[in-house]
C-alpha cells in the first residue's frame, strides 16, 4: 500500500507473451540454468552497466536502482511474476516550487531466474533492458502528469485475466494504443473488432469473412452470434515482434448494442 508521502507503485508486468505463464505440469530447466543465468552480482552488474547506457537526461530524479534477490507473483493470475516496478515519490509542500517527482526503480532478480527456468527462449539480456526502460517511461510519464503506460498495463493485465479464466474488463485492449478505427494494439497483440447489430449477424453467420489492416490480411469463418458480451478469437500471428517473440491477431466479435464498456 502506499505511504503518505508516495503514490501506489505501477507494477511492470511481463510483457512477452511467450513468458506470461506457462503449464504447471512444465518441469524446470534447472541442470541448464545454472550454467547459463547470472548470479545476483552478475546481475546486479548486467542492471547498472543497463542503466548507464540510458542518457543521463532521463535518468534524471532516479534516485536508487535496487535489485530485489527474491521473486514477485501476481496476486491474482497463477504463474505471472512482476520483474519490476518504479516507486515514485510526491515532493514535499515544504519542498518548493521547483520540487519535482523522484523516483526508485525495483528489479526482482528472483522473478526473471524463475521465468528463465522455464522458458528457453526468455533472453534475460533484452527483458532486462526492456524493463529498465519500462519502468523509466513510468517515471518520466510521472514527472509529465500523464499515464499512457498506465493504461498500456491495465490491458496487458486484463488480457492475462481473460486468458487464465478470469474475471476481466470485456474492452480492456482499448486501453491499449488505438492505430485505426477498431483496431488496437496492446504489447505484440493486434485486436480487429468485428461489430455488427443483430440482423447482419444473423446474415453472415457461418460465411467466410476476410479482414485486412495494411498488409496484414485475415481469413476468417463468422462463428455464431455471441450470447452475451464480446467474443475473443486467436486468428493468427500479428506483425509486431520483440526479439525471439511474436504477438498474435486477436479478433473480438461484438453485437452492437450489447455490453461492452470501459
Amino acid at each position: 500500500m502506499p505511504g503518505t508521502d508516495c503514490q501506489l507503485p505501477t507494477r511492470h508486468l511481463i510483457a512477452c507473451r511467450s513468458v506470461e505463464s506457462w503449464p504447471r505440469d512444465l518441469q524446470p530447466r534447472s541442470a541448464a540454468l545454472a550454467r547459463v543465468f547470472p548470479t545476483l552480482g552478475e546481475f546486479e552488474d548486467l542492471a547498472a552497466r543497463e542503466f548507464e547506457r540510458i542518457p543521463a537526461q532521463y535518468r534524471s530524479g532516479i534516485v536508487s536502482l535496487t535489485i530485489n534477490e527474491g521473486s514477485e507473483r501476481h496476486p491474482t493470475i497463477p504463474d505471472w511474476f512482476t520483474l519490476g516496478y518504479c516507486q515514485a515519490y510526491l515532493p514535499s509542500l515544504y519542498a518548493g516550487e521547483d520540487a519535482e517527482v523522484t523516483s526508485e526503480i525495483v528489479l526482482f532478480y528472483g522473478s526473471f531466474k524463475a521465468i528463465a527456468l522455464r522458458d528457453d527462449s526468455f533472453d534475460v539480456d533484452a527483458e532486462l533492458w526492456e524493463t529498465l526502460t519500462h519502468e523509466l517511461r513510468h517515471h518520466l510519464e510521472q514527472r509529465a502528469g500523464i499515464d499512457d503506460l498506465d493504461a498500456e498495463d491495465y490491458a496487458l493485465e486484463h488480457d492475462q485475466r481473460r486468458r487464465s479464466g478470469l474475471e476481466f474488463d470485456p474492452a480492456y485492449y482499448r486501453a491499449g494504443e488505438e492505430l485505426d478505427a477498431g483496431v488496437y494494439r496492446v504489447d505484440l497483440d493486434l485486436y480487429l473488432e468485428i461489430d455488427w447489430g443483430r440482423h447482419e449477424w444473423t446474415k453472415r453467420s457461418g460465411t467466410s469473412l476476410t479482414l485486412t489492416f495494411e498488409e496484414l490480411e485475415v481469413e476468417v469463418t463468422v462463428p455464431e452470434m455471441p450470447a452475451s458480451g464480446p467474443f475473443f478469437e486467436i486468428a493468427g500471428e500479428s506483425p509486431f515482434e520483440r526479439g525471439r517473440s511474436s504477438g498474435e491477431v486477436i479478433l473480438v466479435w461484438i453485437v452492437r448494442g450489447g455490453r461492452l464498456e470501459r
